[in-house]
């Protein structure tokens, strides 16, 4: 694992500390993130907003894909977690 996402999980888990981390989850990320963070610490991750019916579990880019609205303001504090603590740990 890498310094950045180490350092990611415990800027999100000092802030939401109830959140469940699955840090072994493998995705294929962007060319555009792979340039970035190429020059920059980065660290990809995702914030899980499935709805709970399991009926209408959709891949994330299908086009009856539905997300938990209610997720949202946790994935915006997990981010800026992120960017605060490292803003901080890097002054």
């Amino acid at each position: 694992m890498s310094d950045m996402t180490q350092a990611s999980l415990g800027y999100v888990g000092a802030v939401l500390p109830k959140t469940a981390f699955l840090p072994l989850f493998h995705a294929m990320a962007s060319e555009d993130f792979a340039l970035i963070s190429s020059k920059i610490p980065s660290a990809y991750f995702t914030v899980g907003a499935a709805v709970t019916d399991t009926d209408e579990h959709f891949a994330q880019h299908h086009p009856k894909a539905r997300f938990n609205d209610a997720e949202l303001p946790l994935g915006a504090a997990a981010y800026t977690a992120v960017a605060l603590g490292y803003i901080a740990d890097h002054r």
